[in-house]
This record gives structure tokens, C-alpha cells and sequence, in this order.
């Protein structure tokens, strides 16, 4: 093996170890990267759903930016890495190519120690072609996991808008329970108002219908004094209209009725002389009567068709006609119904009834 050959595999192992490393250091960066990037998600789960939504939108699009980011990095480095295989390759190919001739040559005293170099250099590219997978198979879990993140972060702005809209709809549930609150306030205070206005006004009628029972009973107490003292008066004064000789027990009339107090009926006294009791007590009757006669004349008081008293009016000496007026009076208790009246005693005399008179006086 000659100097070259050993400048060669010289510098494609330390090709190897410097790429290596970078792809080591550059998955290093991205699984930080990567952390940090769950980190914000889980710190976007445990924010509340009642913060507003502008903050979700902005934390949204900031992760999506660093997921396009990573997506850009992570195609980048893939199609890097790709590169240098296909580099690593092409040099194992030629490594290989002298090994070869390599055989071909007399110098087989070192060919086992570069056959064992060479072994230990495929060992090297077959480690770092397996790590290369392993990468990329984190790479693959990696977007996988951006993946589920970024769905994860649909779903939470999703449930975000639906909380924002819920919101909305609640505060227009509110707005209208509010405004139907105040119209059945409204509608009860009305109702209020009207009800003490109809009280008011039943207060005033109130008062006005206890005025007008006050009137009506003072007035009803004063017909009833007046009907009292009405009641307590009663009597009457009637006087006759005709002249004549009548005989002995002729009743005499009394048709004139010159006044009457509490007595509703005094027909018969115009018709036939008789006084019928309407209401009883104790009466005083008074009856002046008027006679023309050549002897005695006198008249009967009767109750109830029996002779009651007798009273004179005066004589003559027969020589000539005398006229003369008595006056009888007398106390009586009468009852309802009760009769009287004024007969003539003597016969042959000439009675004037319109100078004769008949009065009764209720007196208790």
C-alpha cells in the first residue's frame, strides 16, 4: 500500500468522523427544537378555554410556522444527508476498487492488515448508514408527532370557536331574558299604577257613597221626626152646611173639614157625621152645636153607636121660638176603629149645622 492509499482512507475516515459528528450535533438541535415545540403545545392544552381567542389564534399560528419550519429543515437535511451517503458510497466503491488491485499485487505481506482496515471501514459506513435510518426514523416519529400535534391544535381551536360562539348565543339568551325581564317589570308596574288608581278611585267612591249614607240618614232620620211629630199630632175641625127642623136621634153631618193633622181618612165624617179612630189614645173631643126650639134643647155624644154624654144647649118659655149654642167637651180613650158621633136629643127644634162645629184632638 503506498502513501496515497493511506492519505486516502486518511481522509475519508475523518470525512466519516467530521460528518458524523455535524449529523449528530444537527439531530441534537432538532430534538430540542422538537421539545420545545411540545412543550408550547402542552402549554396551549392547559390554557383555559375562557381566554380570549384572539391569544389561541396567535399560539396557533406561531406553531404552524415552526411546523413549516421544521418541515423545510427536516427536507433539507434529508436531502443533505442523502448527499453524503451517496458521497460515502462513491468512495467505498473506489476504496474497494483498490483493494482489488490491490490483490492483484506482489505485495501480499500487507494485504491482510489493509483487508482488516477496510473491514473496520465498512463497519464505520454500515454504522453510520444504520444511525443515518435510526435518524431518520426519529425524523419520521418526529412528523408524525407534528402531525397529531397540529391536528390536537385544530381540534382546540375548533372547541375554541365553538366556546366563542356558545358565548355569543349565551349573551343573547342573556340580552333577551334581560329585555323580557323588564317588559313583565314594566307590564307589573303598569299594573300597579292601575290598581292604586282603582283603588284611589274606590276610596273615593267610598267616601262619597258613606256622604250620601250620611245624608240619606240624617234625612231619613229627619222624615222620621217629622213622620214622629206628625204622628203625635193628630186631630181635626169640621163644620155642617145645612139648616132644618130634624127629630129626635138625627145624626148630624159635618161635610166642611176646616183643618185635619195625621188623619188620612175623614170621609165619614163629610158622609155621615162619624168620626172612625185610625189611631188610638186619649182623644179631647169638643162639638159646639147651634138649636132654634120653643122648649129644651139638647145632643148626645155617642162612641161606638152607645150614648157617650149628654150635654144642654138651653129652653124657651114656649111663647116664642128661642135660639141658642152649646158647647160639650169631654175626654176620651178611643181605639182603632173606634166610632163617634153627634145625634140630636129633642124633636121640634130647628138645628143649624152650619153654625154648628165638631173637633177631636189626639192629646197622648
Amino acid at each position: 500500500m503506498t502513501d496515497d492509499h493511506y492519505d486516502i482512507l486518511l481522509s475519508l475516515f475523518l470525512d466519516e468522523r467530521k460528518h458524523r459528528m455535524q449529523l449528530q450535533q444537527y439531530v441534537l438541535n432538532l430534538e430540542a427544537k422538537v421539545d420545545n415545540l411540545a412543550q408550547q403545545y402542552n402549554n396551549c392544552l392547559r390554557v383555559s378555554t375562557q381566554q380570549p381567542v384572539i391569544r389561541a389564534d396567535n399560539v396557533t399560528q406561531q406553531m404552524e410556522t415552526k411546523y413549516d419550519n421544521l418541515v423545510l429543515k427536516f427536507e433539507s437535511m434529508e436531502l443533505k444527508l442523502k448527499q453524503e451517503l451517496a458521497t460515502s458510497k462513491n468512495k467505498t466503491s473506489m476504496l474497494e476498487e483498490d483493494v482489488v488491485d490491490l490483490k492483484t499485487s506482489n505485495q501480499l505481506h500487507t494485504l491482510g492488515n489493509v483487508q482488516q482496515e477496510i473491514q473496520t471501514l465498512k463497519s464505520g459506513v454500515r454504522s453510520l448508514v444504520v444511525s443515518n435510518q435510526a435518524r431518520n426514523q426519529d425524523i419520521q416519529s418526529m412528523y408524525s408527532d407534528l402531525n397529531e400535534n397540529k391536528q390536537r391544535i385544530n381540534v382546540l381551536e375548533s372547541n375554541t370557536k365553538s366556546w366563542e360562539i356558545n358565548q355569543i348565543m349565551m349573551m343573547d339568551n342573556i340580552t333577551t331574558m334581560d329585555n323580557y325581564s323588564r317588559q313583565h317589570v314594566m307590564v307589573f308596574e303598569s299594573t300597579i299604577n292601575l290598581l292604586e288608581i282603582n283603588q284611589r278611585v274606590i276610596l273615593a267612591n267610598m267616601k262619597a257613597i258613606d256622604n250620601n249614607q250620611t245624608k240619606l240618614k240624617a234625612r231619613i232620620d229627619k222624615a222620621k221626626e217629622q213622620s214622629e211629630e206628625k204622628e203625635e199630632y193628630v186631630g181635626f175641625t169640621a163644620f155642617g152646611v145645612s139648616s132644618g127642623t130634624r127629630s129626635s136621634g138625627y145624626q148630624l153631618k159635618f161635610p166642611v173639614i176646616k183643618s185635619s193633622v195625621g188623619i188620612s181618612n175623614l170621609s165619614s165624617v163629610q158622609k155621615s157625621g162619624s168620626f172612625i179612630c185610625e189611631k188610638k189614645g186619649l182623644y179631647l173631643v169638643t162639638v159646639t152645636v147651634m138649636v132654634c126650639s120653643r122648649g129644651d134643647s139638647r145632643f148626645y155624644i155617642y162612641k161606638n153607636n152607645k150614648e157617650f154624654m149628654e150635654y144642654y144647649i138651653g129652653r124657651s118659655d114656649g111663647s116664642k121660638e128661642d135660639c141658642h149654642s152649646g158647647t160639650g167637651t169631654a175626654v176620651v180613650e178611643l181605639h182603632v176603629d173606634d166610632s163617634l158621633n153627634i145625634r140630636n136629643v129633642d124633636s121640634r127644634s130647628s138645628l143649624y149645622e152650619n153654625w154648628s162645629s165638631f173637633s177631636a184632638v189626639k192629646i197622648r
